[in-house]
């Protein structure tokens, strides 16, 4: 975290040159002019403060800035431009004046342009530093940059430890240590407040303890000295999908369940998606109404928690789908990761399916109504079998109707789907009242189909 006050300039302002002038720039953008003395903000061993500083041509003819620099430890100047640097009037040269103590204590330097000088001070108050370990042994920790505690698989825990050092003559206090609920978590922290003798060390320790995959970023705050931490977490590879159907029947016009078990217990989070495709034989135009019964759609999307054994939907680990009415390859793909997994719902063509007959009366003619369905698009005969209340068939044998290319037609036309409502009427010589009951044939490329006899 940079740190940004505004600097305590003493003595009068004076030019630095006769036609250049050297500013610094406050937070609202203003430029203040800086006279022979900084005073740095207080900061940290290990931290920093910038401080915005601008050298202006305030002339009428061109100037050039021919050195531009710091001298002093604890002193840096930042974003300086390759140097000798023209300078039009009114055009203007920016840079940073950081001061980044590597201990306690006062400190001076010296800024030059051009010659001029400007007297540069700050101050590290007498307080612990803090180091943390890594790798590469123990580290000062700086408000430059996070302290990073790495890229882990979610639901795992990454330690660092921390030491308080007191590199002064004196014992020092550390009062306060404060950490926000979340992915970081204080561990072994000693009782406050503590104290440290000088040369000696506190140690501590923080756990990156992420629960799901994400970038997470926290602030540990020490005596009001704020300590930026960042993690990474990956969620762990989800587990291989098992599919399988509830019933070994494959047929249209049905409601199925498919089951979704995981190969083990998932170890993290993840989504799995779901997508049925249909392939219609004999070019057949797709079925609508072969979808997922939950959505009313071709595709669910699955959130997989840690500990899961299979995916549910709503709950119910029964993923109905309708199979409609055309004769074809279902195929459910289920995609995790980057890997997918597939299982096939063949549909073979059969013989029609007949649902219901309704049947109409007048004194001369019966209307009927048959309603069903042909997953083969093939229908070529239907075969009536009437009968007389007497139960003798009605003219000796049935009446059959070859109806191929009436129902080539249709299908034709249809938009999808193999279900049909036909209607056909029979005269009938002398009282309709006498025809008490039918038995109906459909025939299609698959077979033939006859339904139980109707009374009426």
């Amino acid at each position: 975290m940079m740190l940004r006050f505004a600097p305590l300039l003493l003595a009068l302002t004076a030019p630095l040159s006769a036609e250049l002038t050297l500013y610094f720039i406050e937070t609202d953008l203003k430029e203040t002019p800086v006279g022979s003395r900084i005073t740095m903000p207080e900061v940290a061993a290990g931290d920093f403060a910038d401080l915005r500083l601008r050298v202006r041509n305030t002339g009428t003819s061109n100037e050039q800035v021919s050195s531009f620099l710091v001298r002093g430890a604890g002193f840096s100047l930042l974003g300086t431009p390759g140097l000798p640097f023209l300078l039009v009037p009114g055009m203007n040269l920016d840079a940073r004046l950081r001061f980044q103590p590597n201990g306690s204590g006062s400190f001076s330097g010296t800024l030059l342009m051009n010659g001029s000088q400007v007297l540069v001070m700050g101050r590290s108050p007498e307080a612990a530093s803090l180091w943390v370990e890594s790798a590469g042994g123990w580290k000062l920790v700086s408000n430059s940059e996070a302290v990073d505690f790495g890229r882990i698989q979610a639901n795992t825990i990454s330690t660092l430890h921390f030491s308080f050092r007191n590199p002064t003559i004196g014992p020092v206090n550390v009062r306060s240590i404060l950490l926000a609920p979340g992915a970081f978590e204080l561990a072994s922290t000693p009782a406050l407040p503590i104290v440290i003798a000088p040369g000696a060390e506190s140690q501590f320790a923080v756990k990156f303890v992420p629960v799901r995959g994400g970038v997470f970023r926290t602030t540990l705050e020490v005596d009001g000295r704020a300590i930026n931490f960042a993690g990474n977490a990956f969620e762990p590879p989800l587990p291989e999908p098992l599919l399988s159907f509830a019933s070994p029947v494959f047929a249209s016009g049905r409601q199925e369940a498919l089951s979704i078990r995981l190969a083990q217990p998932a170890a993290g989070n993840g989504v799995m998606r779901l997508t049925l495709a249909f392939t219609p034989q004999q070019g057949s135009p797709d079925d609508p109404a072969i979808q997922f019964i939950a959505n009313s759609t071709r595709t669910l999307s699955f959130n997989v928690r840690a500990g899961d054994e299979s995916l549910t939907w709503n709950g119910d680990p029964k993923i109905i789908f309708q199979t409609g009415t055309t004769a074809g390859l279902i195929r459910f793909t289920i995609a995790y990761d980057t890997s997918t997994r597939t299982l096939d719902f063949p549909i073979a063509a059969a013989p029609p399916h007949l649902e219901s007959a309704r049947l109409l009366r007048s004194q001369s003619t019966i209307s009927l109504t048959i309603t069903g369905f042909d997953n083969a698009r093939s229908i070529s005969t239907l075969a009536f079998t009437w009968y007389h209340k007497d139960g003798s068939v009605i003219g000796g044998a049935p009446l059959v109707s070859q109806v191929g290319a009436i129902f080539a037609n249709f299908f034709k036309n249809a938009a999808g789907g193999g279900g049909f409502a036909a209607t056909a009427s029979f005269p009938v010589s002398g009282a309709t009242t006498n025809v008490v009951a039918i038995e109906i044939e459909a025939v299609n490329s698959a077979g033939a189909t006859r339904a139980a006899r109707i009374t009426f």
